[in-house]
């Protein structure tokens, strides 16, 4: 029997650029769901799943973290301190990019981003969107809610460029990136749909809760 499946080889160069544009064209139509949203779809029953998920991406990262310095710790014993100090930082920056890198960037972001995720999947099973004791919450608290970083948080992709970071708005639908982390104020403001705040309301709006649930939300995690 004939196979009727298309050979790689009966492409043209034309004919397979076309296709990876029109891919990329489907792909991009796709609903981009956060988290959060996907969550909300599944309801209460993933939660414990979720939680299970979570926590194996922790201790994989956590994994990679401890491989990591177990590397560095070996590459700086046999490469780095034997070699001329005038070569010493080339060797550093060998181990550093080649080495290093692979297993560390993004990690400690991800292991962040992931007890959040806990935190929160937490508090939907205890129903604890009802209105806070305003007694619980200090100043001192808030102050270190605000220093959790916005990026940290953010279930989508963020493209930095200096002091800025931006993405596509998790707070209304649209394409192309217009919402911007300031990272230094730890700030954001969507130039599409115009909101803005800080970490606290960045809570806020992703979980509508009130800014007291918010900032208990984010004391789980500080």
């Amino acid at each position: 029997m004939q196979s009727t499946q298309l050979q790689d080889d009966t492409l043209t160069d034309e004919q397979f650029e076309w296709m990876l544009v029109e891919e990329k064209k489907w792909r991009d139509s796709l609903p981009q769901l956060s988290y959060f949203q996907l969550l909300e779809i599944y309801g209460p029953q993933c939660y414990p799943a979720a939680i299970r998920g979570l926590r194996a991406r922790i201790n994989r990262c956590k994994e990679n973290l401890a491989h990591a310095e177990e590397i560095r710790n070996k590459y700086y014993k046999t490469v780095v301190n034997k070699a001329p100090w005038k070569d010493k930082w080339f060797w550093k920056l060998i181990c550093e990019e080649i080495h290093i890198k692979p297993l560390t960037e993004g990690r400690e972001a991800t292991i962040k981003k992931s007890l959040y995720f806990i935190a929160f999947i937490k508090s939907k099973q205890k129903g604890v969107n009802a209105v806070s004791d305003p007694t619980k919450i200090t100043d001192e608290d808030i102050a270190r809610a605000k220093e959790v970083p916005i990026e940290s948080l953010f279930s989508g992709q963020l493209r930095k460029q200096g002091g800025r970071a931006t993405g596509v708005c998790p707070f209304h639908n649209e394409r192309s990136g217009s919402f911007t982390v300031y990272l230094k104020q730890n700030k954001f403001y969507c130039y599409g749909c115009h909101v803005e705040g800080d970490i606290i309301d960045f809570v806020s709006r992703q979980q509508n809760v009130e800014f007291l649930q918010a900032v208990k939300i984010l004391l789980n995690r500080v």
